[in-house]
């Protein structure tokens, strides 16, 4: 507008007066937001570099603790919390070096620490890794807690239903460790180890059947993880079973019974 009345009025000064203004305004306005630019690319730069560093160290600690090197692991860490006191990612990691070092009481604050300060999609493994220290210093009813408030909030997670039933299996309250390696079984029917467990609390329940079923299927399942650990009940059982149920059924159905019940008996027994 002010362009276009100096063109019709050359003369007008306030016309060059304000769009002296405006233009100044306008270089204002780019060098503000010039400068702005540069500031938040700084931030930016440091964000980036300070991040980089702590994780070239937590990766030199997973190297680590994948070696099997959990004194090693435990110290890089720990240096890294040393720098950045709310890493989660580092209290989860040096809880569970500690855990696979055996010293399961100094690595419950490490995991607390994670519980704080991991992101809410991390948070499940350091309830995980609570509960499994937990249960290793046989404070099951305590490690049963952590997973309760574990799994209402992760409701999904296998690995969550299985510990609570290991906990629950600790102190033999079966009918609620069956319920947990079933749930565990059917959100990730691949755990072997969750199956076996299953095949186990069954076999107390004398439902050999199944039992013996599902211990075939962990077996299975453990091999094609590239293990050769056969699983394996007690196969006898099955076989005092059922000369339990010849003695009752000789008197009743005679000689072709008990040898049709001592057959099916010796068939249960896993090869």
């Amino acid at each position: 507008y002010y362009i276009f009345s100096l063109s019709q009025h050359p003369t007008c000064f306030y016309s060059k007066k304000t769009l002296y203004l405006c233009r100044c305004k306008t270089n204002l306005i780019s060098i503000m937001k010039k400068t702005l630019l540069f500031i938040l690319c700084l931030l930016m730069a440091t964000m980036a570099f300070s991040q980089k560093k702590f994780s070239e160290l937590q990766n030199r600690a997973n190297d680590s603790y994948q070696e099997g090197d959990y004194g090693r692991a435990l110290n890089l860490f720990q240096q890294d919390i040393a720098q950045n006191p709310k890493a989660g990612y580092s209290h989860l990691g040096a809880g569970a070096s500690l855990i696979e070092l055996g010293q399961y009481e100094d690595a419950v604050p490490y995991l607390d620490n994670a519980i704080q300060y991991l992101s809410k999609k991390e948070r499940h493994n350091a309830y995980l890794e609570k509960a499994i220290a937990l249960i290793a210093m046989e404070e099951y009813s305590a490690a049963v807690n952590v997973m309760n408030v574990a799994i209402q909030k992760y409701p999904q997670m296998a690995n969550l239903y299985y510990t609570r039933g290991r906990a629950y299996k600790a102190m033999e309250y079966y009918p609620s460790a069956r319920r947990d390696f079933e749930k565990s079984v059917e959100l990730n029917p691949n755990s072997w180890e969750a199956t076996y467990l299953l095949a186990t609390i069954l076999e107390q329940y004398q439902e050999y059947d199944d039992a013996l079923a599902l211990a075939k299927r962990a077996s299975l399942l453990n091999r094609k993880l590239g293990h050769q650990r056969v699983f394996c009940l007690h196969p006898f059982r099955p076989v005092l079973s059922g000369i339990v149920r010849c003695i009752k059924c000789a008197g009743r159905h005679g000689a072709r019974a008990v040898v049709r019940e001592i057959g099916r008996a010796v068939r249960q027994v896993p090869l």
